[in-house]
């Protein structure tokens, strides 16, 4: 049995989860705040998440310690939150857990001596608390292919994760109908805020006015542009993907994911997030020819890039699923000791063949 604590900022942490429980099924249990609709409720267990309420201690007097990002003192959630997992670990008898992502759970693991292993995001993330969880970790996980790793991430990190390349729900085969019928532009915008504000949807309307525009996801208020519609969240964003003729889209790895499942390149609006998450999906994304920064300021400009790139998508940037991975785990009996020796010999075997 293993444990998977997913954060509950957007909806990508849960959908992961989600796609891995899907592979373990009952040998998996995942703790999370977030409300995302999982597949089997029955095995998740609610947890309260870390957001301050007013009865913390005044953070001026009590400063934060430099191996975590968030530690208020006095907020007496975290306190349950805590309690909730270690006795559900102790219950279940889990013998490992994956933390998807949050340094203090990772500290809470590692003090009360459960084996865990930390998953490693894009962005800038050698900071003290990122770099004390990968090393407390048995081992790490990224969920990108490893040619899409950074080139200041330190070597015995690289050696430490396992790669499973990008994750998708979508499926690269299978032919879907026009659902709008005419050309049209497509705009996808997730769950945590973006750049796309009224003037970004004022100079897109203005730029295509006999171009249909459809925006999927969070719908921005006030919007009035007769060329735009807005239908909110779809049961199935596939069909828009495949039929669009451009597509303009924040680029947070779950988003990434499923574009690319399509072999879609696509114009990138990167949304400010922490450790510029997806300020450094979009350079590598661009560093390797699989999209193009999006500028609203000179649209035809990012077009003309768009389609100068070649159509021609590697095959170890096509997203796959979490079978592999499960079938490590499950390899090695969900033992954090077992899986550590395991990769250790894995990575060293591909060092040595390179050489």
């Amino acid at each position: 049995m293993i444990g998977y604590y997913a954060h509950y900022h957007g909806y990508g942490h849960s959908n992961y989860a989600n796609e891995l429980m899907k592979e373990l099924q009952e040998d998996m249990t995942i703790f999370s705040p977030s409300s995302f609709d999982f597949t089997y409720k029955e095995q998740v267990v609610p947890i309260e998440d870390e957001e301050l309420t007013g009865t913390e201690y005044d953070m001026e007097y009590y400063e934060t310690p430099e191996y975590l990002h968030c530690a208020p003192m006095n907020l007496s959630k975290i306190t349950s939150r805590s309690a909730t997992i270690l006795n559900t670990i102790l219950e279940k008898k889990i013998k490992l857990l994956l933390v998807d992502v949050n340094v203090e759970i990772a500290t809470l693991a590692r003090v009360a001596s459960v084996p865990f292993a930390y998953r490693r995001m894009f962005g800038k993330r050698n900071d003290a608390p990122h770099l004390n969880a990968y090393r407390e970790a048995c081992f790490l996980m990224a969920y990108y292919p490893e040619s899409l790793e950074s080139e200041d991430t330190p070597d015995w990190v690289r050696r430490k994760t396992y790669y499973t390349g990008f994750i998708s729900k979508a499926k690269t085969t299978g032919n879907y109908l026009d659902p709008v019928g005419v050309p049209f532009i497509l705009v996808i915008q997730g769950k945590g805020g973006s750049k796309m504000d009224a003037s970004f949807y004022k100079k897109l309307a203005d730029r295509f006015t006999n171009t249909k525009i459809i925006v999927l996801g969070s719908v921005p208020e006030h919007q009035q542009h007769k060329n735009i519609t807005y239908p909110g969240f779809v049961s199935n964003i596939i069909p828009y993907i495949d039929h669009a003729d451009y597509i303009i889209s924040s680029c947070g790895s779950n988003t990434t994911s499923e574009l690319l499942s399509r072999k879609r390149k696509f114009l990138m609006v990167p949304e400010e997030r922490p450790f510029e998450e997806q300020n450094e999906i979009c350079k590598l994304m661009e560093k390797n020819k699989l999209g193009v920064r999006f500028d609203s300021n000179n649209i035809t400009k990012s077009m003309s890039q768009l389609d100068a790139l070649p159509d021609y998508i590697p095959e170890e940037y096509l997203p796959g699923s979490f079978v592999e991975f499960a079938r490590f785990l499950k390899s090695n009996q969900y033992d954090a000791d077992l899986i550590n020796k395991a990769l250790t010999q894995k990575n060293l075997s591909e060092i040595l063949i390179s050489l």
